[in-house]
C-alpha cells in the first residue's frame, strides 16, 4: 500500500511540473507505474522513474512542437472547417501522445523483467543511465540557452548561434532523441531485453527527423532571413562536428 501510494505522489508531482498540454503523455508512464510499483527492485523503479520526472520538467514549450502545430492546425481549420476536429484529435493530441507511448516500451519491458528481484546492474545499464543524464542536461542546457537568448529584446529576429546551438539547429531535439535511446539501452541491460524495441525510440526519431525539424526550419526561414545562411553551416540535430564546405555541395 505504501508503494501505490507513493507512486500516486510521484504522479501528482510529475503532472504538477509540466504543462497541462503535456500532461497526457506522462499519464500513459505513470499509471503503468502504478501496476509494477509493486516489484521488489526498487532501485531502478526509483532511477527509472526520476529520469521520466526530469525529462518531463525540462521539455518544455521550447522542445515541443505545440506552437507549431497549433499555428499548422489552425491553417487547416481554415481550409477544412467540416473535418478539423478529426484533424486537430489525430494530429496535435493522439499522433504525439501514441508515439510517446510507443517510446516508453522498452521501459515497461525493463521494469516487468527485473520484477524477480534477481536482475544484477551491468556495465550497459551504467552507460545507459549516464546517456540519460547527459541527455536531460543537453535538452535542459540547450532550452535555457534558448530563453535566455529570447529574453533579450534586440534579438528579436535574430538567429541563437550560441552555444549548443553553434553546431545544431535543434540540439534541444538531439537531447530528447538521445534520451529515449538511453531508455532503450536502460532495457537492453535486462537478461529478457528485445533487440526488435529498438523500433520505438527510431519512432522518435522520425517524427522529429521528418515532421518536427523540416516544419520548424521552414517557420524560422520565413521568420529570419539570416536562418537559410544559418542551416547551411549547421547540423540539423549532432551539437558537434558542423558541416565542412566540401559536405555542403
Amino acid at each position: 500500500m505504501y508503494k501505490k501510494m507513493k507512486n500516486k505522489y510521484f504522479c501528482k508531482k510529475v503532472s504538477e511540473r509540466i504543462k497541462p498540454s503535456k500532461q497526457g503523455k506522462i499519464v500513459v508512464a505513470c499509471d503503468k507505474f502504478n501496476i509494477v510499483a509493486h516489484h521488489d527492485n526498487t532501485f531502478h523503479l526509483y532511477l527509472d522513474k526520476n529520469f521520466i520526472a526530469n525529462w518531463s520538467y525540462q521539455n518544455d514549450e521550447v522542445t515541443d512542437l505545440s506552437i507549431i502545430s497549433e499555428e499548422l492546425f489552425n491553417s487547416f481549420k481554415e481550409k477544412y472547417p467540416r473535418i478539423y476536429p478529426l484533424l486537430n484529435f489525430l494530429g496535435i493530441h493522439l499522433v504525439p501522445t501514441v508515439v510517446v507511448a510507443v517510446a516508453m516500451i522498452p521501459v515497461f519491458f525493463f521494469i516487468g523483467s527485473i520484477g524477480g528481484g534477481d536482475y544484477q546492474p551491468s556495465v550497459m545499464t551504467i552507460v545507459a543511465y549516464v546517456i540519460s543524464f547527459a541527455a536531460i542536461i543537453i535538452e535542459t542546457v540547450a532550452d535555457l540557452q534558448m530563453q535566455q537568448f529570447k529574453k533579450i529584446p534586440s534579438n528579436d529576429g535574430l538567429v541563437m548561434t550560441h552555444g549548443l546551438w553553434k553546431n545544431s539547429r535543434h540540439p534541444n531535439y538531439f537531447g530528447e532523441i538521445l534520451f529515449w535511446f538511453s531508455m532503450f539501452l536502460i532495457h537492453f541491460s535486462a537478461p529478457t531485453a528485445n533487440p526488435w524495441l529498438v523500433f520505438c525510440p527510431l519512432t522518435i526519431f522520425m517524427l522529429f527527423q521528418f515532421v518536427s525539424i523540416p516544419l520548424m526550419d521552414k517557420r524560422q526561414v520565413n521568420s529570419k532571413p539570416a536562418y537559410k545562411e544559418y542551416m547551411e553551416n549547421t547540423n540539423a540535430l549532432l551539437p558537434i562536428f558542423p558541416p565542412k564546405p566540401s559536405d555542403k555541395k
